[in-house]
């Protein structure tokens, strides 16, 4: 049995946005004590990928309904092809300078 990776996407002010269900792929360097980074893809056809591309907006990630991160993206890629149609969101995690979360987590029903 796996565990469901739950990403959800939330606006400049933290507020729960959405699920995101329909991303193709969510890579993630978690770091204990220091800052962590992810890109989180797309199809370039998703009616919600230029919605989710604004500035300040990021993502939350649960995994079995426990917390691993939350960050809002600083880059916005998009690559588009006769093979490709991908929009890439990156950014780090919502840690200050002490390595701290600046924010608690919005909202416990997962």
């Amino acid at each position: 049995m796996t565990t469901p990776w739950r990403v959800y996407v939330r606006d400049a002010q933290l507020n729960r946005v959405g699920l995101i269900e329909d991303y193709t792929s969510l890579d993630m360097a978690i770091k204990f004590n220091d800052v962590s980074t992810f890109t989180l893809a797309m199809s370039g056809r998703n009616d919600w990928a230029q919605t989710y591309a604004q500035a300040g907006w990021g993502i939350q990630v649960y995994r079995g309904g426990s917390f691993i991160t939350s960050g809002s993206w600083s880059k916005f890629g998009y690559q588009w092809d006769e093979n490709t149609d991908e929009v890439t969101l990156s950014g780090e995690d919502d840690k200050d300078g002490n390595k701290r979360y600046i924010t608690e987590v919005i909202g416990s029903n997962i």
